[in-house]
């Protein structure tokens, strides 16, 4: 799908393949800059999965995902968004169980990331009309994410976009959106 002259937005198929390991180097790179974490298996498992592809993987359309990127003019890789069901992170659905007694109606926004370069120009917000479109298609009755809440561009970019902030736990910030059908 063509998304303005200077960049090209594409939903991931199923995987492996390499740009499904370049998404990955990808996300990972940005939460290395942006946050300051190294990589550890168990906040990016998913990530790991993404690159692998078969039955683990939360973003493969099959299991109720979806995976996007975005590329410049030139190909280069500028941002990505992701989608997979709440239920996939058994521990969090857990606990939102109060909110969302169907783990697996609520679709997780994830891995939402634009180079530095890039961000204020547009490319989140299309990244996240591409995941919300996939999410309406899929069924989901709402989407969930939760955020940095030290990050308040971030902050501010999900609250622009229709999502409710209804709480902090442990250093995020949850929001929620009803999908629109």
């Amino acid at each position: 799908m063509s998304v303005g002259a200077a960049a090209t937005l594409a939903l991931f198929e199923a995987g492996p393949s390499a740009a499904h390991v370049e998404a990955r180097e990808f996300c990972l790179d940005v939460i290395r800059e942006f946050y300051g974490f190294a990589y550890r298996a168990d906040w990016h498992a998913d990530l790991d999965s993404l690159a692998a592809g078969g039955a683990g993987n939360p973003y493969a359309p099959s299991r109720g995902g979806a995976f996007a990127t975005l590329r410049d003019a030139d190909g280069a890789l500028i941002g990505t968004a992701g989608l997979h069901r709440l239920s996939w992170k058994s521990a969090l659905s857990a606990s939102l169980a109060s909110r969302y007694p169907d783990a697996d109606r609520v679709g997780m926004v994830a891995r939402v990331y634009v180079r530095r370069a890039r961000r204020g120009g547009g490319d989140g917000t299309r990244l996240l009309a591409a995941i919300e479109s996939a999410a309406a298609a899929m069924g989901y009755a709402s989407l969930y994410l939760h955020a940095s809440s030290d990050a308040a561009a971030t902050l501010a970019f999900w609250r622009r976009r229709g999502y409710r902030d209804f709480g902090t736990i442990d250093f995020s910030t949850h929001f929620d959106k009803p999908i629109a059908r």
